[in-house]
């Protein structure tokens, strides 16, 4: 919902237009003129629901990370389940960052530096455990772009790490291949 509010500074009277739309940050600009004002508005408004808005700089990962929780984990089986837990890890890290700050290179140093780390246990993370980190930060991210919060995902192009465990089956020594 857009309004606008007059402000009396002297000589020189402006208007500022606010913004308010459930699920996404507010938003207000100053203009000189009352129709200007009542443009930017419209505009703004009709572009946010339309789905091509870009959300202002001031929007950070944390918020990203909860309105994911809220629009897409809420819906699944048990919440997300662990993706909560794996999400928590993420807002620590990086939940102070403006999302339109995150590149490739902060995600990957952020791999690497987890992929040598431990886990609550007091074992090095395997790197089957960071690829489900990265997966699901990847998603978070892919679902950004459908938003319109940013316009390319910076986790597209971390590769990830070859599993440490793979399972080679075989068969029973008393069968033989035919």
């Amino acid at each position: 919902m857009a309004y606008l509010q007059k402000l009396n500074g002297g000589k020189k009277r402006q208007w500022r237009a606010f913004i308010k739309i459930k699920g996404y940050p507010s938003q207000s600009k100053t203009f000189r003129l009352k129709a200007e004002a009542s443009v930017w508005a419209k505009e703004t408004e009709e572009s946010i629901l339309s789905g091509n808005h870009l959300i202002p700089s001031k929007s950070t990962v944390s918020d990203l990370i909860e309105k994911y929780k809220e629009d897409i984990l809420s819906y699944r089986k048990n919440n997300g389940g662990c993706q909560v837990y794996l999400l928590k890890w993420w807002d620590e890290k990086l939940g102070k960052m403006k999302v339109k700050d995150i590149t490739h290179p902060i995600l990957e140093n952020l791999r690497t530096n987890l992929r040598k780390s431990e886990n609550k246990y007091g074992n090095i993370h395997k790197s089957s455990n960071v690829n489900r980190y990265f997966t699901l930060i990847s998603a978070v991210f892919r679902t950004a772009t459908e938003w319109g919060w940013i316009q390319d995902n910076p986790a597209s192009k971390i590769k990830k790490f070859k599993n440490s465990f793979s399972f080679q089956g075989s068969m029973h020594p008393t069968l033989t291949k035919l």
